[in-house]
């Protein structure tokens, strides 16, 4: 459950906080989730045809973690009543875990595959374009005077966090078909849909609440990245299941 902190004389210490966080934490964990099991996937890397199934669990179970480390650290990060501040410190871990996946996914699959081959060019697309928006959340962090801004009314707060746990719920509450057991691509699309719909989510939960022209700017190109995104992955699940 997200905690909301409200205090003015404590923002600065949250703010901190939430820097540590975003910078060190995710980067850290996830990349320690992928590498905890380059070993037992390299292992495998000559027999996928032979070895779907083993493959296809440690694939799983990849996803499963890094999306563990992303929740944990998105509960993490605090709360105020500045709308742009808990947008971007909530979004950063969560750009971050769809960059992880990404990865994951990169390193599992087989370059040669007609089937993979679209699903490859959208996990480069999704690492290239959240990145860069992890860039540009983060420099507007630091640029952000202190106090910060009350935009969120007090009163709002319970239909703002309702909104914001739903959206967690949506890409955290997953449950694949047995089909999706031996098939990493069947298992990346029906973990990257919801996780991409939850994004979608969260910006709109942030903008009946912005103020900012930037990150404005920002939460509509997600929104609209994001949409397209979802589209192809359903597309892709039409034309391969």
């Amino acid at each position: 459950m997200i905690t909301i902190k409200l205090t003015n004389t404590k923002t600065t210490l949250y703010i901190l906080i939430a820097l540590l966080i975003i910078i060190t934490t995710p980067l850290n964990s996830l990349a320690n989730s992928n590498n905890h099991h380059d070993k037992h996937n390299n292992k495998h890397n000559h027999s996928h045809e032979n070895n779907t199934f083993v493959q296809s669990s440690a694939f799983i179970e990849q996803l499963q973690e890094i999306d563990n480390t992303m929740m944990q650290n998105m509960q993490s990060a605090p709360l105020s009543q500045n709308a742009e501040m808990n947008f971007v410190l909530q979004m950063i871990p969560h750009h971050l875990g769809a960059v992880k996946m990404a990865e994951t996914y990169q390193k599992f699959a087989l370059k040669e595959s007609t089937k993979q081959k679209e699903l490859i060019q959208l996990t480069q697309n999704i690492e290239k374009d959240q990145e860069d928006e992890i860039s540009i959340m983060k420099d507007w962090i630091i640029r952000q005077p202190l106090p910060l801004e009350k935009t969120i009314p007090e009163s709002a707060f319970p239909t703002y966090q309702k909104a914001l746990d739903g959206s967690m719920a949506v890409m955290h509450n997953v449950t694949l078909p047995p089909e999706a057991n031996d098939d990493i691509n069947l298992a990346f699309v029906l973990m990257m849909i919801p996780h991409h719909q939850s994004a979608i989510d969260m910006a709109n939960a942030y903008l009946p609440f912005a103020v900012d022209p930037e990150i404005i700017i920002l939460a509509n190109s997600i929104i609209e990245e994001q949409k397209y995104e979802i589209e192809l992955m359903n597309n892709w699940l039409k034309i391969n299941n």
